[in-house]
């Protein structure tokens, strides 16, 4: 009886040790996973849902003619095709910020309902395009 319950008992402490490493496992991929996903809002989903003060990640197409810079400051329009949001940069804008393509801002919105950008990064697809 006793060589019966030693074989059971090291069948369930092997069981137990690889569910607890799968987990484990699972935990490090779930919190790996979520350092790299940046959430965005769109111009649209914008409306309603904040108040000035706002902390805010926006995300849409740079409007073309809307990019105006100087050493002082800068400002775009983004657009998501159905509503445009005016943004501020302090400074001039990165190299990467161009007309007409994809970008995502952190910054916190003004009483106006302006941006007010505290960082700016071209948003593109990971596939590769000969020129």
């Amino acid at each position: 009886m006793s060589q019966e319950f030693s074989a059971r008992r090291a069948r369930l402490l092997r069981v137990g040790v690889l569910a607890a490493a799968c987990l484990g496992l699972v935990g490090l991929g779930v919190a790996a996973a979520d350092d790299g996903i940046s959430y965005y809002r769109t111009p649209s989903e914008l409306v309603g849902t904040v108040e000035p003060g706002d902390g805010v990640r926006l995300g849409g197409m740079v409007v073309q003619g809307s990019v105006e810079e100087a050493r002082t400051g800068s400002s775009l329009v983004m657009t998501d095709g159905a509503l445009d949001v005016s943004v501020r940069y302090p400074g001039r804008f990165p190299d990467v910020v161009r007309e007409g393509q994809g970008a995502v801002v952190d910054g916190t919105v003004g009483p106006d309902g302006t941006i007010n950008a505290e960082s700016i990064v071209l948003r593109h697809s990971n596939e590769y395009r000969a020129p």
